[in-house]
């Protein structure tokens, strides 16, 4: 899979069309616009009154990254997505480490 050529297509889909194309590693996620991680999150939110804690690794993580009250993501994952979390793990359990104690 070429990340260059997966770019271009998700940016296509996006001109083209009244979606919303995520690069997903090997592959294109492909939803409706005001459909994706972030707004479930918003309504989980405004349901429950709770804080939220959200933890991904991909672009299609990315909005619900930008509206957790506790974001997420691994060492591992590609730069714009670190840029969007509070907190870079190594593994989930540092995630769940973390909440234990700021929580």
């Amino acid at each position: 899979t070429d990340p260059i050529k997966a770019d271009q297509l998700a940016k296509a889909i996006e001109h083209d069309y009244p979606l919303h194309a995520f690069v997903n590693v090997n592959n294109i996620d492909i939803v409706m616009n005001n459909c994706d991680k972030g707004s479930g999150l918003v309504l989980i939110q405004k349901y429950y009154n709770e804080k939220i804690a959200f933890i991904g690794d991909a672009e299609n993580d990315l909005p619900g990254l930008m509206v957790a009250d506790f974001s997420f993501t691994f060492n591992a994952s590609k730069e714009d997505v670190k840029k969007q979390a509070d907190v870079l793990v190594n593994e989930l359990a540092e995630a769940i480490a973390y909440l234990e104690e700021e929580v």
